[in-house]
C-alpha cells in the first residue's frame, strides 16, 4: 500500500500526463514519465490511458530494473533507468515526449536545485 507520500507523487505523474495530452506536447499514451523515488524511480506503466489511469498503476523500479511482476512499466522504462542513474544527484524527473507538430522527440528536464 503506498504511504501518503508516495501515492502525491504518484498523482503528481498522472496530472503532469494529463496535463501533456491538454497542452498537445504528446496525444494518447505515446509520452511517458518517471519521477526518481527513494533507491528507485516511479514510472508509467506502458499502453495506459491517461485518463483512466490510477496512482497504484504507477510502476516503482528499482535501480537494478527490479518491479512487481504484476505491474507493466513503459517500454522504454530502460531509457529512463539509464537516464536517472547516469544523472544521480542533478535530474528527478524525465519525460520524453512526441509533439504532435514534430516528428523528432522534444526533450522536458527539471531539475533539482542545488542546497548548496
Amino acid at each position: 500500500m503506498p504511504t501518503t507520500n508516495d501515492r502525491e507523487k504518484r498523482q503528481s505523474i498522472i496530472d503532469a500526463c494529463r496535463s501533456m495530452n491538454a497542452l498537445g506536447i504528446n496525444q494518447g499514451t505515446s509520452g511517458n514519465i518517471s519521477l526518481r523515488h527513494g533507491e528507485g524511480l516511479l514510472i508509467t506503466p506502458t499502453s495506459t490511458p491517461y485518463e483512466a489511469m490510477q496512482p497504484e498503476q504507477i510502476v516503482f523500479m528499482g535501480l537494478d530494473g527490479s518491479h512487481d511482476a504484476a505491474q507493466r512499466p513503459s517500454s522504454e522504462w530502460r531509457f529512463h533507468l539509464d537516464i536517472l542513474r547516469a544523472r544521480p544527484k542533478s535530474m528527478r524527473w524525465f519525460m520524453p515526449t512526441r509533439p504532435i507538430r514534430r516528428s523528432s522527440p522534444s526533450w522536458a528536464w527539471k531539475f533539482r536545485r542545488s542546497t548548496t
